[in-house]
Order: C-alpha cells, then sequence, then structure tokens
C-alpha cells in the first residue's frame, strides 16, 4: 500500500513538471516568432476598433432617423373644419388629410359616387375671413396698439384666394366695409381707423346674429371668424351660450379667439375660448403670445383639404343628415351637412312646327273684282277698328266695376278667405262696444270703419288671382291654414313664408328664418328677417309667383 503511494505520488510530480516544461517550450517558440505573430494580433485588434466605431455610427444613424420617423409623424389631426352644401353639392373643407385619402363617403345610408378631393387654393369659392374687434374701452390702452399690429400682419399674409371684412362690435356689429375684399392697403385703413368708446359689448348676442347670417347666405366657399375681445358679455338677458354652442355644432363655422388680458378677466376669456373648442379652433391670450405666432395660428387653414361630393337627388329634403366618409387606411370620420332642396324643373314641351300648305295661285282678278276688294278691305278695317275700340271700353267698364266691387267692406276673394284666425286685426267683430249713437259697432280695436287698411296682392300674370286682408299690426303669410293670407295653390310657399307688419304708416315683408325659397321685393332678394320695405305697385315674389302689392285705406 505504502509502495503504491510513492508510485503515485512520483507520477504526480512527473506530470508537474512535464506540463511546466512544456509552458516554457510555448513561451520561447512565441518569442522566437514575436514580430510576425504580433502583427497579425494588432491587425486584429485594430479591426476590432474599428468594427466598434461604425456600430456606433450606426446607432447613431439609427435614433436621427428615429427621431425624423417621429417628427414625421407628428401631424395635424383629421377634423373637419367647416361643411358648406350648395344646390348639387357638399363641400368639407379637412385638416390632417392629403389627395387621394379618401376612400368613400355617404349622405345617410345612400353611398355618393361623384367625390374629389384638392386644396383649399384652388377651390372656386374664395375663402373669407370675418374679424371681429372689441373696441370698447375695457380694452386696456397698452394693448390697443398691439392689436392694430395683428390685424395688419394677418392681412397681410393673405393668399390669393383669401377675402377679409374688418368690424367692430359692442352692441351691435358695425362692418367697416360693405363686401368682403382683399385690398390690403384698404384694409390697413379701416384698421387705423378702429376707435374705442364707452360702450357696452354683448359678444354672445352679437356672435349668434352673425353666425345665423353666414350659415344663410349663398356664398359657398370656406368661411371663418377671428375675435379679438377681452370676453366680456354684459348683456344679463338675451342669447344663451347654450343657444350659441347648439347653432356652430348643427353648422360648423370656424371661430378663432384671441383674449386680451386685464389682469381681471380670466372667467371671461375661458368663456370666450370654449368658442374656439367647440368649432375645433385655436385659441390664445395675446399679451402671452408673439405677433408672428398669432398669425401663423390663423395661417393653419391654408393647408386644408377639401372634399367635394355630388348630392344624389334622393337626398335633397332640406334636412340636416350625417354624414360619413372613409380613408383609405380605414379610420372614418362622421359630420352633419345640411342638404338642399330638390327643384326639379317642367318637362319643356316639344314644339310640332305647323305644318305649310301653300295656297294654290289665284287667278288675275278683273279691274271690277279689284274694286270690289278694295271697298271690302276697307270695311273690314273699319269693323275691326270699331270692334277693337268696343273691346277695350268693355274691358274698362269690367275692370271699373270688378274693383269698385272688390273695394267694398265684406267683399274679399275667395283666396283670402280659408282659416282666417281669430287675432286677426281688421276679421274680428268687437261686439258689446258701442260707437256715440249707442248702435255702430267698432270693426277693429281703436279704429273707426272709415281708416281700415288693407294689403292687396294682385299675382302679376292673372289678375283675378287676388289675396286681400285687413291690417292693424301685421299678418302672415303661407302655406298652412292658420296663416292671414293662404296660399295653398302653390307648393313652393312654405307653411309659415314671410310676415307684412305695418310701423309709422310704412309697411315691410320679412321672410321668416327657416325659409328656403326666400322672397324678392322688386327683384331683391330678402334675407330672413330682415325686414323690406314695400308700397303700392311693389312686386312681391313669394314661392314660384309675383305679386303687386296695393296699400288700401278705406
Amino acid at each position: 500500500m505504502r509502495k503504491i503511494s510513492k508510485i503515485w505520488n512520483k507520477t504526480v510530480i512527473a506530470l508537474l513538471c512535464a506540463g511546466t516544461l512544456m509552458s516554457l517550450t510555448d513561451s520561447f517558440s512565441i518569442r522566437a516568432f514575436g514580430a510576425e505573430d504580433e502583427t497579425e494580433i494588432s491587425d486584429d485588434y485594430e479591426t476590432e476598433d474599428v468594427y466598434t466605431e461604425e456600430d456606433d455610427t450606426n446607432e447613431a444613424e439609427g435614433e436621427t432617423e428615429g427621431e425624423a420617423e417621429g417628427e414625421s409623424e407628428e401631424q395635424e389631426p383629421v377634423k373637419v373644419m367647416q361643411v358648406r352644401c350648395d344646390d348639387s353639392s357638399v363641400r368639407a373643407y379637412i385638416t390632417g388629410v392629403s389627395q387621394g385619402d379618401v376612400s368613400e363617403y355617404q349622405i345617410g345610408n345612400i353611398p355618393v359616387e361623384n367625390v374629389s378631393t384638392y386644396p383649399i387654393t384652388e377651390d372656386d369659392n374664395a375663402a373669407r375671413t370675418l374679424i371681429m374687434v372689441d373696441n370698447s374701452i375695457s380694452i386696456p390702452g397698452e394693448s390697443r396698439e398691439k392689436v392694430t399690429e395683428i390685424l395688419k400682419k394677418i392681412v397681410s399674409n393673405a393668399s390669393e384666394n383669401e377675402l377679409y371684412r374688418i368690424s367692430t362690435f359692442s352692441e351691435d356689429i358695425t362692418y367697416l366695409s360693405d363686401k368682403y375684399t382683399d385690398d390690403v392697403t384698404a384694409l390697413n385703413n379701416m384698421i387705423d381707423s378702429i376707435s374705442y368708446a364707452d360702450q357696452e359689448t354683448y359678444l354672445t348676442d352679437v356672435l349668434y346674429d352673425v353666425v345665423k347670417e353666414i350659415n344663410t347666405t349663398e356664398e359657398y366657399g370656406y368661411t371663418r371668424i377671428v375675435v379679438i375681445s377681452d370676453g366680456v358679455d354684459n348683456k344679463p338677458i338675451g342669447v344663451t351660450r347654450e343657444e350659441l354652442n347648439k347653432e356652430l355644432e348643427d353648422r360648423t363655422l370656424p371661430i378663432y379667439t384671441i383674449g386680451v388680458s386685464t389682469g381681471k378677466n380670466a372667467d371671461n376669456l375661458e368663456g370666450m375660448f370654449a368658442l374656439s373648442r367647440v368649432t375645433g379652433c385655436d385659441y390664445c391670450i395675446m399679451e402671452e403670445t408673439e405677433v408672428d405666432q398669432i398669425a401663423s395660428i390663423i395661417d393653419k387653414d391654408r393647408n386644408l383639404t377639401v372634399f367635394k361630393a355630388v348630392i344624389p337627388e334622393d337626398v335633397k329634403d332640406g334636412s340636416l343628415q350625417n354624414t360619413k366618409l372613409t380613408f383609405t387606411d380605414g379610420s372614418a370620420i362622421s359630420f352633419k351637412a345640411l342638404m338642399p332642396f330638390s327643384i326639379k324643373e317642367k318637362e319643356e314641351e316639344v314644339e310640332v312646327p305647323p305644318v305649310i300648305v301653300e295656297p294654290e295661285p289665284e287667278p288675275e282678278p278683273t279691274f271690277f273684282e279689284k274694286i270690289t276688294r278694295w271697298i271690302i278691305a276697307n270695311k273690314l278695317i273699319f269693323a275691326l277698328i270699331v270692334t277693337a275700340v268696343i273691346a277695350i271700353i268693355a274691358l274698362l267698364v269690367i275692370f271699373v266695376v270688378r274693383k269698385i266691387f272688390n273695394n267694398r267692406p265684406g267683399s274679399e276673394p275667395q283666396e283670402c278667405a280659408p282659416t282666417t284666425p281669430l287675432n286677426t286685426y281688421g276679421k274680428t267683430e268687437i261686439l258689446g262696444e258701442a260707437g256715440d249713437d249707442g248702435k255702430t259697432t267698432r270693426l277693429t280695436p281703436n279704429e273707426r270703419p272709415g281708416h281700415i287698411k288693407k294689403i292687396k296682392l294682385t299675382t302679376a300674370s292673372d289678375n283675378s288671382r287676388t289675396f286681400r286682408c285687413e291690417i292693424e299690426k301685421e299678418i302672415k303669410i303661407g302655406r298652412m291654414p292658420d296663416n292671414d293670407i293662404v296660399i295653398s295653390d302653390d307648393t313652393t310657399v312654405h307653411g309659415h313664408h314671410c310676415t307684412i307688419e305695418c310701423k309709422d304708416n310704412a309697411y315691410f315683408v320679412t321672410d321668416l328664418m327657416n325659409v328656403k325659397n326666400h322672397s324678392s321685393v322688386n327683384g331683391i332678394e330678402i334675407k330672413p328677417g330682415f325686414p323690406q320695405l314695400i308700397v303700392t305697385n311693389s312686386k312681391l315674389t313669394i314661392g314660384r309667383y309675383t305679386y303687386v302689392v296695393s296699400i288700401i285705406e278705406d
């Protein structure tokens, strides 16, 4: 056992010595070929260094590309800024999309085929911007110079297809020009003419009326409003913010607001900025924003894309329709559009040309026949003249008799008779109110029978079609039976179409706000809600007929 142990120990020692000897041999071998091997090692080392630097460069480039991609992805969100409809097409002005991004469009459940997209600069209707300036003395004096600078910067940045209109507002809006213009010099002169006064400011009421007016106009291009104000609204009773917001939600109208801070009007500014949020527009506080930055906010609309589609005849019913626009990436956006009314044209009758039969040539008359014919010809001419005179006299007699009959009390034409409301002045007999002699009954309140006023409408193309109604203050005209004058045979007349009002012995016709088939006086169209003066012989067009106005005082 001890021998085996000794043998094992000797073996281990021998192996250790052999290992040490081999290590020394390798060391000497390396030193012998050191130059060549060192070069190879050095080359390998340098190669590693180059590889590491390229990796670092590639990583840096990858980070740069990632940042660039992130920046490119930052773009305007898809948003419908405004929708405008004319008699045949619908236009949507949209941010965040490009031409060709639209896949399909539908109105209600009806798909629309004829669609197109193009930049707003190519729109066939000029873009319009209404600038409203609060010129009350609540605007601090040190802020007014910057207001002027901002206004001039905005109009100087106008594009070729863009028009501006300058206005100030207090209790009402005051336009400094009668129309929109692209004349920068004229616009700057208007801006310089703005003065500030001690006055109340009714921002909500004025905006409500302006929005109504813009939405009823026949201008179909992109329209927006820029308001510069301290947000103060002094009218305690009037149009509410909820009513204004409802009008803006139903009929999109972009409103950009620039707030003038007085240090004490934070709540007022917040209420004004809410109008911009409702319409999807930007807003800012003037004192905290540079002039160029404010102008750039307004200039964003130059990047709008116009989507246009032809409206199918089946949906032209005058209603507010829900529509859906789908893009090529599968996303979609919905918005409302007010459809026009469909006006069906009458089919034109094909005129058949008359067949002309050439008479056979007559033989040459004799001298006696010529004399006879001459006498007969003269007699016929004389007879025709006599007949014509008799006919004219008869027509004059009929006209005079008819006019006398029509002017008699209680002899009104049948057309005015259907369903007369009880509150029509001049129609209701007030019982129990005796005259001076104790027997005479007054026919209208506080009026004597000798001073009854009447409005008579005679169809210009048919004198037999006449409407007449007594008037004290106001009468209503329409197709519904609760009107004072009922025009039931004209389907283009609205149920409640217009009113005729007597003010200080003058008469004014006014279309109601929901009227689409606008009336006109002497060929000039009436805007709903705006009274138009009428006198005797004025030509008043209601629906498809034109009437000659007669104001009669019995």
